[in-house]
């Protein structure tokens, strides 16, 4: 059994350096000193392939040079075929594990410190120069070319731009797969508003300008492959690192496949390193975008979260304030009871005048009884639903009893497609309302409309009421028996707009009262923020 395990340990260390020393090998064939491929492939895997299989990445990398070291043994010498052989793995293995061990870049959650990424990114590209440059500068003796320092400056940009076309972006990937299950990834892909910015702003740039730099000769060709990093910029303002990575990833390739010249070209270079430059760029700030963007929707949803546990303890309250008006009306059911029990049983010994005071009295009773129960929580809301209680409810027979005329008109989409906390709240700021409204002055009629709404899914309704007051404004006001009768009838305390506000913005909305002719207008504006705030 443990020699089955071993050859099996054994067989995927050949698996890895298998397939490491394929994808080098094609990598480098399209690639060219100013655009190393392989440097991205040699630093992605290292990111992501665990430690015990970085001896096979080496062993990958040294047959893929050993085949450049056996064909070209005969021109340049065996010293340098076999100083060639040394893997540039090697040497950035220490750099990407003090990276990731010692400055984190890898955080929770699969979160990517892109300020780390970028410092390994130039380590790394650093000791492959630094590799690179004396095994060209040794081919050139032997081959009796001019050696140059240039040549180190292109091998660096070159294994530079190399690792930011190919690792910034699967970084993205790895982190979008790692948020998003299959079955939802083509959904979240058809709706993502970067992949359509890059179908439709990026792609059409960047070929425009790899024609115009492939076609176009002198300063305009130039010009043109400096302006490619413009739609990198745009895309990196809109989406943050996402985008720099996409559009980077992008630029480069259209850039390599639009250069003039494959080879050390002063010009090239100049375009080369201004691209860099401008991903590297475009990825910091990228990240720092992403960053306040994630802190915006964090905020966004802990000021939501508010909300909803605000709304959840209203409604939990009007739960409690029902199940107090029904204890009531039992209770006031339990005394009409046993009143009628005793008026029946001492009926006899009573004069008449006397008894039918007794049943006044317990009528009286029993009414207050009931009224208290209805002004704690409304039955008609319960019963008959939120469009009676507005039209024939506890506000409407509030105004009736102070001779003050009362009308609402509903229009819209129905009312009870709302959330009974949703319900609730509209009822109860229409009470608020109410109060305010007959305090102010002496009523003569009021209006009420309710209009009610869905946008984006989200149900809304808007109450406005007007209060028209008496011609003779200098009338007697209401009297705070009055005031304090009416409020009572509705369960109601609020005495200024900015406590009714304050209830409103609870469920999203906005209160404001303004004079109109003859009266006064108080506006408000609910939304119904989250359906499974309450049971249906």
């Amino acid at each position: 059994m443990r020699e089955k395990s071993e050859k099996w340990i054994w067989l995927r260390h050949v698996a890895v350096a298998g397939l490491y020393f394929a994808s080098f090998t094609a990598l480098r064939d399209v690639s060219f000193t100013y655009w190393l491929l392989p440097a991205g492939l040699r630093l992605l895997c290292l990111l992501f392939v665990p430690y015990r299989f970085w001896p096979a990445l080496a062993v990958g990398e040294m047959l893929s040079l050993g085949i450049v070291s056996y064909q070209c043994r005969d021109s340049l010498g065996h010293t340098w075929a076999l100083l060639n052989l040394f893997p540039t793995i090697v040497l950035a293995m220490p750099i990407v594990h003090w990276s990731k061990t010692r400055l984190g870049l890898f955080g929770p959650r699969h979160t990517v410190h892109l300020n780390t990424l970028i410092l390994c990114t130039f380590l790394v590209a650093i000791v492959s120069a630094a590799r690179t440059y004396p095994v060209a500068y040794l081919g050139a003796l032997v081959s009796g070319e001019h050696a140059s320092f240039a040549w180190a400056q292109g091998y660096f940009i070159g294994n530079y731009l190399g690792i930011l076309t190919i690792v910034p972006l699967a970084l993205m990937l790895w982190k979008v797969c790692s948020e998003t299950s299959l079955h939802a990834l083509w959904s979240r892909l058809s709706n993502s508003r970067l992949a359509f910015d890059s179908v439709a702003m990026l792609l059409p740039s960047l070929i425009l300008l790899m024609w115009t730099t492939a076609h176009i000769k002198g300063d305009l060709g130039q010009i043109a492959h400096m302006a490619m990093f413009l739609p990198v910029a745009a895309l990196a303002l809109r989406h943050g690192w996402y985008g720099a990575a996409i559009g980077g990833s992008l630029a480069s390739v259209a850039m390599a496949v639009g250069m003039p010249a494959k080879q050390l070209d002063p010009t090239t270079m100049q375009a080369e390193v201004f691209m860099a430059f401008t991903i590297t760029v475009m990825l910091i700030l990228g990240a720092r975008i992403a960053a306040l963007g994630e802190k915006e929707e964090k905020e966004r949803l802990n000021s939501r979260l508010a909300l909803q546990v605000a709304q959840e303890g209203l409604y939990m309250s009007e739960q409690r304030m029902q199940q107090a008006a029904e204890t009531i009306q039992q209770i006031g059911e339990g005394v009409r009871y046993a009143q009628d029990r005793l008026l029946a049983k001492f009926h006899q010994f009573l004069p008449a005048s006397q008894g039918d005071g007794f049943q006044k009295q317990a009528a009286a009773t029993q009414h207050e009884l009931f009224h208290l129960a209805d002004g704690i929580h409304p039955r008609a809301l319960s019963q008959n639903g939120l469009e009676f209680a507005l039209q024939h409810g506890r506000v409407a027979l509030a105004f009736t009893n102070e001779n003050v005329g009362y009308e609402c008109i509903l229009t819209g989409t129905s009312l009870d497609k709302f959330t009974p906390s949703a319900k609730i709240a509209l009822y109860r700021l229409a009470s608020e309302a109410a109060v305010y409204m007959f305090e102010q002055a002496k009523l003569t009629h009021v209006t009420v409309r309710v209009r009610a709404g869905v946008t984006r899914s989200k149900h809304w309704a808007v109450l406005q009421m007007d209060a028209f007051h008496a011609r003779d404004r200098d009338g007697p006001m209401p009297s705070q028996a009055e005031c304090k009768q009416f409020r009572e009838r509705l369960g109601a305390s609020s005495r200024r707009v900015e406590e009714i506000r304050t209830r409103t913005r609870v469920y999203g909305g906005t209160a404001r009262a303004r004079h109109i002719a003859n009266g006064t207008r108080l506006s408000l504006l609910l939304h119904d923020i989250d359906g499974t705030l309450a049971p249906h």
